[in-house]
C-alpha cells in the first residue's frame, strides 16, 4: 500500500516536472518560418484573384442576401452598409462590394 506521504511527494514531483517541461513549449515551434511572397509571385496572385472576381456573379447574390437579412434588424443604414462592406467572398476571398 502506498502511504499518503509517498503519494503526495510523487504527485508534487510529477507536477513540477510538467511545469518545467511546459517552459520549453512557451518558446514556440521553430520548424518553419513565414515569409512574405516575392513581388512577382504576389502580383500573379493578385491578378489571379482579380480575374476570378470578374468571372463570378456570386458577389451580387451575397450582397442581396445579406441586405435582405439585415432589413429585419434595428441597425442604422450606416451600420448595415458597414456590415455589407466587410463581407468577403467565400470562393475567392475578395471583398464582395469591390467587384
Amino acid at each position: 500500500m502506498i502511504s499518503r506521504r509517498r503519494f503526495l511527494a510523487s504527485t508534487a514531483l510529477a507536477g513540477a516536472g510538467l511545469g518545467v517541461a511546459g517552459i520549453g513549449f512557451a518558446k514556440g515551434a521553430r520548424a518553419f518560418t513565414v515569409e512574405a511572397a516575392p513581388e512577382p509571385v504576389a502580383q500573379l496572385y493578385a491578378a489571379e484573384r482579380a480575374a476570378a472576381c470578374q468571372v463570378r456573379t456570386y458577389h451580387a447574390q451575397i450582397v442581396a442576401e445579406v441586405q435582405a437579412a439585415l432589413n429585419g434588424t434595428k441597425l442604422t443604414e450606416d451600420e448595415k452598409r458597414e456590415q455589407v462592406n466587410s463581407l468577403l467572398c467565400p470562393l475567392c476571398g475578395c471583398p464582395v462590394t469591390e467587384s
